[in-house]
């Protein structure tokens, strides 16, 4: 079978191409509005800190400001954490050595 086209027939009308969704702009980094709590809980809880510090230091590649913001949280979250371990060894360390009562005391008497 042979096309017939009918000279007197509009042709078909090929929709326009649809223009490209333009991508939503990306947010803005920001630092959370009250910076003074996140201070506060990064310190008192250490690991709110260290995971505070670890999200908003990898959010703030292009934002100087929310950067420094994670690593303040993160340094608040691990200082005391570094504190609490020395504490508890100088403790064990003077227990052992007999400096605090109840240590191992005289050995050379067993």
């Amino acid at each position: 079978m042979a096309e017939t086209t009918n000279a007197g027939a509009p042709a078909p009308v090929n929709p326009a191409p649809e223009a490209p969704a333009t991508p939503p702009a990306p947010q803005a980094e920001t630092i959370p509005e009250p910076k003074v709590l996140f201070y506060i809980l990064s310190f008192v809880v250490g690991i709110f800190g260290i995971i505070f510090g670890a999200i908003y230091m990898s959010k703030g590649k292009n934002n100087e400001e929310v950067k420094k913001f994670g690593k303040v949280c993160l340094l608040l979250g691990l200082i005391p954490m570094l504190c609490y371990c020395l504490c508890c060894g100088v403790y064990y360390i003077l227990i052992l050595t007999g400096s605090i009562a109840g240590g191992l005391g005289d050995i050379s008497s067993y």
